[in-house]
């Protein structure tokens, strides 16, 4: 688990529990509805990492963190942040494994036009998405041939022009031989967003992106570790990131209702399952004996404080190659992962 980057995501997590309670106090002498909602997730986000366990080393007093408790809220840059590398460490190993058994993988968008009532657009989206791949025989065979598995992970934000609701779904999709596909998954969206929507009007679009690799630079294939890594952190950052500048008290309060029993990652096909797990289990397997990475003693003892008190702390992370879950080290999360993961969340 690395430290630097809870610790580089505190003042963002403080940053989030302050507009929501700001939200809440101006909504509050206003005659609306499920403040509840907006008010659970202010105290969980507010509440999260409330105590900081750390490992004290008895021979040369260095202090290495050890776990803490967390709110788990899809609005939490903590959370969120610990739950992209749990899907990193779980999906990038399978993905991997597909592209070394000869298999394509590509990064599709598929969007609707915004609108003003975020429950609405993203009411279509997921129903557009459930027609498309499971209700209707004629576009579930064809989208089963065309792709045999992948992940999909839908993006909440607001328009850049409209300032109107943008719910769009990225996915990264498993082919097991090459086709050209956009005029068909164009056509099979198109129409699973009208039968939903009830309209005959052109209410959706289809696009086909290209993902950075570690220097930074545009590609659309997708054909080694880096690009497989910065195409999975492309999906995982949509669900994980929202522009709180952005939005309006009205605006969190909307978020915060529709976020509720909403599931925003999901999985197909060979991938499916991959990421249902709890979020910090890739954290509880220890390999081998916690070893101080200053003096190299197996002696500590506890030491519980708040978050706030262990930022000002010299804190650091167990040597990795002492102290490393039993995925992350099957999925060999190298320096680049990190650092790509990282970027893409600051």
């Amino acid at each position: 688990m690395s430290w630097i980057g809870i610790k580089q995501r505190n003042p963002q997590r403080k940053f989030v529990a302050m507009k929501l309670r700001t939200a809440m106090d101006d909504l509050l002498n206003q005659d609306i509805k499920g403040l509840d909602r907006i008010d659970k997730i202010y105290h969980k986000v507010d509440g999260c990492m409330s105590y900081v366990n750390m490992q004290k080393c008895i021979q040369c007093g260095m202090l290495h963190f050890n776990k803490s408790n967390y709110c788990e809220s899809k609005l939490c840059p903590i959370c969120a942040y610990l739950r992209a590398r749990k899907y990193l460490s779980v999906l990038v190993p399978r993905f991997r494994n597909m592209l070394e058994r000869g298999y394509k993988i590509n990064f599709l968008t598929l969007t609707i036009k915004d609108t003003a009532v975020l429950k609405y657009g993203l009411d279509i989206v997921k129903k557009a998405w459930r027609y498309m791949t499971n209700r209707d025989p004629f576009s579930k065979y064809i989208f089963k041939n065309m792709f045999i598995g992948g992940i999909y992970a839908i993006e909440i934000k607001k328009g850049k022009n409209s300032k109107l609701w943008h719910p769009h779904v990225h996915l990264l999709v498993v082919k097991d031989h090459f086709s050209k596909d956009f005029d068909v998954i164009k056509g099979l969206w198109e129409m699973a967003c009208q039968k939903v929507a009830n309209t005959t009007e052109k209410i959706s679009s289809v696009d086909i992106r290209g993902v950075h690799d570690k220097n930074g630079k545009l590609t659309k294939n997708i054909n080694s570790e880096d690009t497989i890594t910065s195409a999975v952190v492309e999906c995982v950052k949509y669900v994980t990131k929202f522009s709180f500048d952005d939005y309006s008290s009205m605006d969190l309060l909307e978020l915060c209702n529709c976020l509720y029993n909403n599931r925003l990652f999901s999985t197909f096909g060979c991938m499916r399952n991959s990421e249902d797990e709890d979020l910090d289990e890739d954290y509880k397997d220890v390999v081998e004996e916690l070893v101080c990475t200053k003096c190299g003693s197996r002696d500590f003892e506890d030491e519980v404080t708040s978050i706030d008190k262990a930022m000002n702390m010299n804190v650091v992370d167990f040597g990795k190659r002492h102290y490393v879950s039993k995925k992350e080290q099957i999925a060999g999360l190298t320096a680049i992962m990190e650092v790509m993961l990282r970027r893409e969340y600051e």
